[in-house]
């Protein structure tokens, strides 16, 4: 998401403190070994930070906590653009996302959303998540090393 102000607002926002540019190394690591390093910069500077532009991602805020995440939601929408920061993303996702819509759209499709995360329906998940991942341990061999991470993405 994109904060956006109005010109006349006398509010200034600073950005988080965070990584100033990624050179090729750092850059490299975070393509091919990305959790370390991410948590490697939320040790560094925090549970939120800068990002800088990386390939044809703009810059962003990296909120590494639920408190900050729910905070962010709760925001007012109308200072917020998601659908210009998610641009790289267009066709991976399509036009009709709700992460490329924004205003009114993004309200309507967010509403048709919400049902399927409020409390019972996420625990019947919860039980078709327990089955699916005791049918996978079920089909582990004894003795036989595999990296977990290839497992559990």
């Amino acid at each position: 998401m994109t904060l956006t102000t109005d010109s006349k607002s006398p509010q200034k926002y600073s950005l988080p403190q965070g990584l100033s540019y990624y050179g090729i190394g750092e850059a490299l690591k975070l393509i091919f070994n990305p959790l370390p390093n991410l948590e490697k910069y939320r040790d560094r500077y925090g549970d939120i930070y800068y990002s800088p532009k990386f390939f044809a991602f703009n810059p962003f805020i990296v909120i590494g906590n639920s408190q900050g995440v729910e905070e962010l939601f709760n925001l007012d929408p109308d200072l917020l653009e998601c659908g210009t920061s998610n641009a790289s993303l267009k066709t991976l996702l399509g036009d009709q996302s709700i992460l490329q819509l924004d205003g009114t759209p993004h309200q309507q499709r967010r509403k048709l959303l919400m049902p399927s995360f409020h409390g019972q329906r996420l625990q019947s998940y919860g039980k078709i998540i327990t089955e699916v991942t005791q049918n996978i341990i079920n089909s582990w061999q004894k003795y036989y090393v595999f990296s977990m991470r290839n497992v559990t993405q």
